[in-house]
Parts: structure tokens; sequence; C-alpha cells
């Protein structure tokens, strides 16, 4: 009787699996995209904007927010791009951190 009911809870439960996958590989996507446009201090090269294109844009934009509110919510200081670095780190891993918060966690503590 109880086996009808694994069919809803797969369908339940396995769009956020995907999602939470999506969440962290967006984010590191995003920020190796960050890391790309910005120089040392922080300044935003003429040659990245004329060459970049609104989606690289859009995802470097993503990371800096995502980064920015977990500064806020979890107290966390220094350079958002030094974190940026950390979390593009992870670009070409085999294995990432089990969870978005854990990957903003380490990023925090670098």
């Amino acid at each position: 009787m109880m086996l009808r009911y694994v069919p809803i809870l797969l369908i339940l439960v396995l769009p956020k699996l995907v999602m939470a996958e999506t969440n962290r590989t967006a984010l590191i996507e995003g920020c190796f995209e960050a890391i790309q446009l910005y120089e040392n201090n922080q300044q935003y090269t003429f040659k990245a904007a004329l060459m970049t294109s609104l989606s690289e844009a859009l995802r470097a934009g993503y990371c800096k927010g995502v980064i920015d509110e977990y500064d806020r919510s979890h107290d966390c200081e220094g350079d958002w791009l030094k974190r940026a670095r950390y979390v593009a780190g992870y670009k070409d891993e085999k294995s990432l951190p089990p969870s978005t918060e854990s990957l903003l966690r380490g990023a925090c503590q670098s």
C-alpha cells in the first residue's frame, strides 16, 4: 500500500536535489567569471567591459550578490573578490563541497 506513494515522493524530492546542485555550480561559474572581469583592488578593466557578454556579466553579478548577502547575514568581512577566488577554485574540482552553504562558509573562513 505504501509503495504507491513512492513515485509521488520522488517527484517532490528530485527537483530540490537538482536545484541545490544547480545553485552551487552556477555560483562557481559566476565567481569564475567575476575574477576574470576584475583586476587587483577590484578595478573593473576597460578591456573587460568591451569583451564581456551580457551572460558573463550576469553570472559575475550573481556571484557578487550571493557573496555580499552571505557576508551580511553571517558577519563575514573582508574582500569579496578573495572569496570569489576561493569559490571559483572549485571550477575544475571533481568533488564539490556538500552544499552551497558549506562552500560559502569555507570562502568566509579563507
